[in-house]
C-alpha cells in the first residue's frame, strides 16, 4: 500500500561525505511518518540567492522504512546551484520542508520472478533503501543489484550493501567500475558498463526477471535498450531517472 503524501517540517540533523563529492543528509523522522522503500520526496529550502532550477528538489529516501533517520545521498560539487549551497551549509536543528512520499518504484511484496535492480552512480539510492530494508523483513525474493560507477572513488554503499548481500541467500550486490584508470586503489571486481552477458553471470533467468533500472536518463535509455535486446517484455521493466543531481 502506496502511503499519502503530505508537508511536514524536519529538523536537518547532520551530513557525512560518503565518496568523492556525494554527502549523505540526514533529518528527524516524523512519528508515523510511513513511507516504501524506494519512493521519495521533494525538499524544500530558503535560499539566499535566486536558483533557476527554483527552491524544491526532490530526492529518494534512501535510508530504509524501518530507520528512525530519514536520509538523502545526492552530489555536491562546485556548489554553483544555490540549492546545493544551502543544503550544505544546513546546521543541526534547521528546519526543511517535506512532501512526500512520493512514487511508485517500489518492490512487489510478492513475485514468483526475480528481480534485477540496474543502478548508475546515484541511481543506487532506491535501491539501497529496498535491500536495507529487505534485509530486515526476511524479503524472500531472489534481488540481484548491479550497480555502475565511474571509478572506486565515488562508488558509495558498497562495504554495508556487499555485508548485507552476504548475510542473506536471496540478495546479492554486485559492483562494476567503468573507468579503472581513472582510480587510484587497485580493483578485483567487474569492471565495463553492464551488459546482457554480465547480468546473466549474475541472473539464472535474466529473461524473465522484473528488471528496476534507476540512473542518470541517458543511462537509463540505455539499460532499457539493452534489456529490451534481452527480449524482457516491457511489462517486467521499471525505471525512474535521477535528474539535476
Amino acid at each position: 500500500m502506496i502511503a499519502p503524501a503530505e508537508e511536514m517540517s524536519l529538523n536537518f540533523l547532520r551530513s557525512v561525505e560518503i565518496a568523492k563529492e556525494i554527502y549523505s543528509f540526514f533529518f528527524s523522522k516524523p512519528e508515523n511518518f510511513i513511507f516504501n522503500a524506494g519512493q521519495y520526496g521533494r525538499f524544500s529550502l530558503e535560499l539566499d540567492d535566486v536558483d533557476p532550477r527554483g527552491f524544491k528538489r526532490p530526492f529518494t529516501l534512501c535510508s530504509s522504512p524501518l530507520d528512525d533517520e530519514l536520509m538523502i545521498t545526492t552530489k555536491i560539487a562546485e556548489l554553483k546551484s544555490p540549492f546545493k549551497k544551502k543544503l550544505k551549509s544546513l546546521e543541526e536543528g534547521d528546519k526543511v520542508t517535506f512532501f512526500g512520499p512520493l512514487g511508485n518504484f517500489v518492490l512487489p511484496e510478492q513475485s514468483d520472478r526475480s528481480i534485477v535492480l540496474l543502478a548508475g552512480g546515484i541511481g543506487i539510492t532506491p535501491f539501497h533503501s529496498m535491500l536495507r530494508f529487505a534485509s530486515k523483513t526476511n524479503y524472500s525474493i531472489p534481488t540481484t543489484l548491479i550497480a555502475s560507477f565511474s571509478s572506486i572513488e565515488e562508488t558509495i554503499f558498497y562495504d554495508e550493501l556487499t555485508d548485507i548481500t552476504m548475510q542473506n541467500s536471496y540478495l546479492q550486490a554486485v559492483y562494476t567500475i567503468t573507468h579503472q584508470e581513472e582510480s587510484q586503489n587497485d580493483w578485483v571486481g567487474e569492471k565495463g558498463r553492464i551488459s546482457e552477458e554480465m547480468i546473466k553471470r549474475y541472473v539464472a533467468d535474466s529473461r524473465n526477471s522484473l528488471y528496476y533500472l534507476c540512473g542518470p536518463e541517458k543511462m537509463v535509455l540505455a539499460m532499457e535498450e539493452l534489456v529490451k535486446d534481452m527480449n524482457v517484455a516491457d511489462d517486467n521493466i521499471r525505471k525512474e531517472n535521477i535528474t539535476g543531481y
